[in-house]
C-alpha cells in the first residue's frame, strides 16, 4: 500500500477521517462535485483539476506536475475555472493584455514576464488566451523541467519554477505541436445544448432550495488536496498494467512515445493521490480514458 512520503502537519484523527472517506467513496467523483461550485457541470474537467492540484513538486527522477489546457469559443466558461484557481488555490492569472502577454525573461519589465514562474513555483499558473503569448520557449522549459534560464551579461542564471500550467485558448491550432504535447489533459468547451442548459438550471435550483454549505465543503477539499500531495502511491501488478496499456494501444493501432506514456502515469498517479490509493488497473484505465479524450480534442483541431 502507498504511504505518506511527507507527514501531513495536521491532526492524526483528521487524517484518519479523510482516509476513511476515501475507503467508502471514489474521491475523484465525490470531490469533483465540490470543486469550482460556481460552474455547474463538466465533472470531467473538475476531475482533471483535482489530479492537477494533487500533484506535488517534481522528483529527481520524473515530472510529477500535471498541466491542463482548456479549449473552446469565448463565453463557454473556461475563465470561470481560471478565476476559481486564482481566488481559491493561490494561482497566478495572466491574460493576453499586450503589457503582460510576453514571457520574456527581463528583470526590467513592468509586468512580471517570466518572473511569474519563479514567484509562483509550487502553485498553479493560469494563462488565458495562451495562443497570444509571446516568447514561449521559457514556458516550454518550465512545463517540462520545472526550471528556466535567463542570460544576463553573458551569465546564465537558473531559476526553479515548479508550476502547474493551466492554459486557456480560443484557437488551439495556433499552438505548436511541441507546446500541445506538454499538456497532459486537454478539454474542449462548447456552447451547451438545450438539454445541457436545462440540467444546469435544475442543479442551480436544487442548490438554491437545499441551501448547501459550500464553504465547509471547499475547506474540506483543500485539506484533502493537501493530504493528497503528501501521498505517494505504490504500483500494483505492473505486468497487468502493461497488458492493459498494450490492449489500449492495439485498439488505436499504434504505439505511443515516452512522453505520452509518462503523461499516462502522471494522470494515474494523480487519480491514486486523490483516492489515497495505489496505482492499480482501475486508475490506469481511467487515466487512459482521460488521455484518449484529450488526444481526440487535439487531433480534431490538428493542422495538416
Amino acid at each position: 500500500m502507498g504511504k505518506f512520503f511527507t507527514e501531513p502537519s495536521m491532526d492524526e484523527e483528521y487524517i484518519d477521517s479523510i482516509l476513511s472517506i476515501t475507503r467508502k467513496y471514489d474521491a475523484t467523483e465525490t470531490l469533483s462535485r465540490v470543486f469550482c461550485p460556481e460552474y455547474i457541470g463538466r465533472q470531467d474537467v473538475k476531475r482533471g483539476m483535482l489530479c492537477m492540484l494533487s500533484s506535488p513538486l517534481d522528483t529527481r527522477y520524473h515530472r510529477e506536475r500535471i498541466h491542463i489546457l482548456l479549449h473552446g469559443y469565448p463565453g463557454c466558461g473556461k475563465t470561470v475555472f481560471l478565476e476559481h484557481l486564482k481566488h481559491n488555490w493561490g494561482a497566478h492569472l495572466s491574460t493576453a493584455d499586450p503589457r503582460a502577454s510576453s514571457l520574456k525573461g527581463d528583470a526590467r519589465r513592468t509586468d512580471l514576464g517570466s518572473q511569474i514562474f519563479r514567484q509562483y513555483s509550487g502553485y498553479p499558473v493560469c494563462l488565458d488566451d495562451i495562443e497570444k503569448m509571446t516568447d514561449v520557449d521559457i514556458l516550454r522549459d518550465v512545463m517540462e523541467s520545472g526550471y528556466y534560464t535567463i542570460t544576463k551579461g553573458g551569465i546564465n542564471e537558473e531559476f526553479e519554477a515548479q508550476c502547474r500550467i493551466v492554459g486557456a485558448t480560443n484557437d488551439i491550432t495556433s499552438l505548436s505541436t511541441a507546446m500541445k504535447s506538454r499538456f497532459d489533459l486537454v478539454y474542449k468547451f462548447e456552447k451547451p445544448s438545450i438539454h445541457d442548459s436545462v440540467a444546469i438550471l435544475r442543479d442551480m435550483l436544487r442548490r438554491e432550495i437545499s441551501g448547501e454549505d459550500k464553504e465547509l465543503s471547499v475547506d474540506y477539499l483543500k485539506n484533502h488536496m493537501y493530504v493528497s500531495q503528501c501521498w505517494y502511491p505504490d504500483i500494483t501488478d505492473p505486468d497487468t498494467l502493461c497488458e492493459i496499456a498494450e490492449e489500449d494501444m492495439s485498439v488505436y493501432g499504434s504505439g505511443e512515445d515516452g512522453r505520452w506514456l509518462n503523461s499516462i502515469l502522471r494522470i494515474a498517479r494523480g487519480i491514486a493521490r486523490v483516492r489515497l490509493s495505489d496505482i492499480g488497473t482501475d486508475e490506469l484505465q481511467v487515466a487512459l480514458g482521460m488521455k484518449r479524450l484529450s488526444d481526440s480534442v487535439i487531433n480534431e483541431n490538428a493542422k495538416y
